[in-house]
C-alpha cells in the first residue's frame, strides 16, 4: 500500500490495523513517514507492462527456435 503527499491521513480502519501491527509508536511512525513518501503507483500499469515483457520474451524464445530450425535444415 502507498500513499501520495496529498494523503496525509489513513483511513481509521487502516490506521488500527497499523497501530496493533506496530505496537511501538516510534516504529508506527516510521511506517506512516515511509507510506507518505512513496510515491502512488497503479497496478494495472505493472501489469500491463509485465504482460509486454512477458509477451516480448515469447517473441524472442519463437524467433531463436525459428532460426534453430533453419540452421538444422539448412546443414
Amino acid at each position: 500500500m502507498t500513499l501520495s503527499s496529498k494523503y496525509h491521513e489513513l483511513p481509521k480502519q487502516i490506521e488500527n490495523n497499523f497501530k496493533n501491527i506496530f505496537e511501538n509508536e516510534d516504529e508506527y511512525e516510521n511506517v506512516l513517514n515511509e507510506l507518505i513518501k512513496t510515491p502512488c503507483s497503479n497496478p494495472s500499469e505493472f501489469f500491463d507492462l509485465y504482460d509486454e515483457l512477458k509477451h516480448e520474451i515469447i517473441e524472442l524464445e519463437f524467433k531463436e527456435s525459428k532460426e534453430e530450425e533453419k540452421k538444422i535444415y539448412l546443414e
